[in-house]
């Protein structure tokens, strides 16, 4: 199954790599990433984040995220409030 992951950060990666660096990229995927509050991913975590600690995929969403110059932060209850995601519990 991380093969399958890996290879879609590549092929979107290679997709960043040949937008024009002027353009503005907003990537939207179901990842089923949990985003954690540790500190090395603070950057484009935030503080406020819904979970104590990154799951899996939450790391490679991270990961993916502080090798590209991210936007300030994608918060995750910032985006579920601008968005209008239901709030569900347990996720």
């Amino acid at each position: 199954m991380d093969v399958e992951k890996e290879k879609f950060y590549d092929d979107l990666q290679t997709a960043l790599d040949r937008t024009p660096k002027s353009d503005t990229v907003i990537v939207l995927d179901d990842t089923n990433a949990k985003l954690g509050k540790e500190d090395v991913y603070n950057e484009v975590s935030g503080k406020h984040t819904l979970h104590e600690l990154s799951n899996r995929n939450g790391e490679m969403l991270l990961e993916f995220a502080l090798g590209n110059n991210p936007a300030p932060n994608f918060n995750t209850r910032r985006f579920t409030k601008v968005l209008g995601w239901p709030q569900t519990k347990g996720h």
